[in-house]
């Protein structure tokens, strides 16, 4: 099979994901998304309507398919909101992970929050998070719900460890953390931890050498810092002398309080004597003015909406307007009092106008989580 481009962006005809652009003649000539065309050019077999059999289904209509389409969506939203949820780094992953739920677009999704439902503590706890956290890049279980719904919580640090080659036992050569976007000013101990773990994972030993090679660079809207095995009397082993000079003994990197450091060091918020800013600090804060979002029950109830209203119209291509208030105003619930249903009858009053706004907004933190999910990069 081989599927030809197309400009104009449609519904996929096996998924019904927006974003479709692949012409396959072979399946009588439907249009299909990036990842139903790679799968069908790997030989899967995929469900599919033809494009002149099924014509687009009135919102009206679409109702109960949406409310049955994301009800982990909606169920996630309740919780939330009942619970009194106000952290953005577990407001937006949680919802994204929910929404990718209803979906149905990533193997084994399903089962794999089934089994965290499941073991919900203990070690059997522990192993499925360490299990998801290898799957999804920078997320991580925090808990389940009595409801059943898994809490996850963004990470602003994320870990990835590089292992010399061709070499009988894995050597770590480079350990790396990439800072991301975060909601708060990060503590030296946010940094350590992440450090910590990794070098403990991989039975790696610091703090004997008291000096060491580290480098930062800029990828992607992230700060990267990386250092490299050493030994008491040398730096950055070439990855030709790996074998030799780590035959009887472990890499060395250097101590977390330094890694602390050096990373609070390049982010700390300054201005040169020309005027001219400084720090990375400034780059990745989530917010560089202003009040939280979730400062107030309002403020939280109105951005988890604002979530749900993205992927009604993003994932569900259902328009802004009555039907997509409707289903708000049944689903995301229960709402403080001073937050006020959306009109059923007209979508142009404040409410409304604001509701579509914002909702753009959350959908640039709610794409990055669900970018997290959706992929293992940078993960140990």
């Amino acid at each position: 099979m081989n599927p030809t481009g197309r400009e104009k962006v449609e519904l996929c005809a096996s998924c019904g994901r927006q974003g479709a652009s692949k012409i396959v003649p072979e399946l009588d000539n439907a249009i299909l998304c990036d990842g139903c065309a790679d799968r069908l050019v790997d030989g899967k077999t995929l469900g599919y309507w033809p494009p002149e059999e099924v014509p687009p289904t009135p919102p009206e209509e679409r109702f109960a398919e949406l409310e049955e389409r994301f009800a982990p969506l909606f169920k996630a939203a309740q919780v939330l909101l009942r619970e009194g949820m106000d952290d953005e780094d577990l407001i937006y992953p949680t919802l994204a992970y929910a929404n990718e739920l209803g979906l149905q677009q990533i193997p084994d999704l399903a089962d794999e929050a089934g089994l965290l439902v499941s073991v919900k503590s203990g070690a059997d706890w522990e192993a499925a998070v360490e299990r998801f956290m290898e799957r999804h890049a920078g997320i991580i279980p925090e808990r389940i719900t009595e409801d059943g719904v898994v809490i996850l919580r963004w990470l602003p640090v994320v870990r990835n460890v590089h292992l010399y080659p061709k070499t009988e036992r894995k050597i770590p050569e480079k350990v790396t953390l990439r800072i991301r976007d975060h909601a708060r000013l990060l503590k030296p101990e946010d940094i350590t931890s992440v450090y910590e773990r990794t070098l403990s994972a991989h039975k790696v030993s610091y703090g004997k050498c008291m000096t060491g090679s580290i480098d930062f660079a800029t990828a992607e809207g992230t700060l990267e810092i990386s250092t490299y095995a050493s030994t008491d009397t040398a730096t950055r082993i070439p990855s030709k002398d790996a074998a030799a000079v780590f035959s009887d003994r472990n890499p060395e990197f250097i101590y977390p309080e330094l890694m602390a450091k050096f990373c609070q060091a390049l982010l700390e918020p300054g201005q040169l004597p020309d005027g001219r800013e400084i720090g990375y600090e400034r780059l990745l804060a989530r917010r560089k003015r202003g009040a939280a979002p979730t400062r107030t029950p309002e403020g939280t109830a109105k951005l988890i909406r604002c979530c749900v209203a993205f992927c009604l119209q993003h994932y569900g291509d259902l328009p802004k307007g009555v039907v997509a208030h409707r289903l708000l105003n049944k689903h995301v619930q229960p709402l403080p009092d001073d937050v006020e249903e959306l009109p059923e009858e007209g979508v142009s009053d404040y409410e409304s106008n604001a509701l579509w706004r914002d909702a753009k907004k959350a959908g640039v933190r709610l794409e990055a989580a669900a970018r997290a999910i959706c992929s293992p990069e940078f993960t140990v």
